[in-house]
């Protein structure tokens, strides 16, 4: 049995320069059998970022460990760039802790272009939650359309 689900942040980078652009991503974390899952708690990531000028819209791909109760640490790569962030759980700010990211935005050669905030916005928790389960495979399969729609864009220029 696999596990999946669909999860979007959005928030704002600061690059070195002082600019600032709005960030998001759309992605579906899966993991292809649940009991690896357990065990590695790797999940890889197709999606789509929104990073202005970075990339307007731009397919994506990466991996999101979840190691409860440590951190959650994502690896979002779109274009020529990668982004960092991580969530760290606490007991007495579980909303904050779990909504809340620092993240890094890197070239692919490691140099740091740009850092912000990302948030999950806990108005869309119900949405979240029902791309876990197995027979609504909806939110899945429409992130994976446009992905691919922005994949043949690319690919048709």
């Amino acid at each position: 049995m696999n596990v999946g689900f669909v999860e979007t942040m959005r928030g704002t980078l600061k690059a070195e320069d002082g600019s600032e652009t709005k960030i998001e991503f759309e992605v579906h974390a899966h993991a292809d059998h649940l009991r690896q899952f357990l065990k590695d708690r790797h999940t890889s990531l197709k999606g789509i970022m929104r990073a202005g000028k970075y990339g307007a819209a731009v397919p994506a791909t990466g991996s999101l460990v979840v190691d409860i109760p440590r951190a959650l640490t994502y690896c979002v790569e779109f274009g020529q760039y990668v982004l960092e962030g991580r969530k760290t759980p606490r007991f007495f700010a579980p909303v904050k802790s779990m909504t809340a990211m620092e993240v890094v935005l890197k070239t692919r050669e490691g140099d740091t272009v740009a850092r912000g905030q990302m948030f999950f916005d806990v108005r869309e928790l119900g949405t979240f939650v029902a791309s876990w389960l197995p027979f609504n495979a909806k939110p899945r399969l429409a992130l994976d359309v446009k992905r691919r729609l922005l994949e043949r864009e690319a690919m048709a220029k």
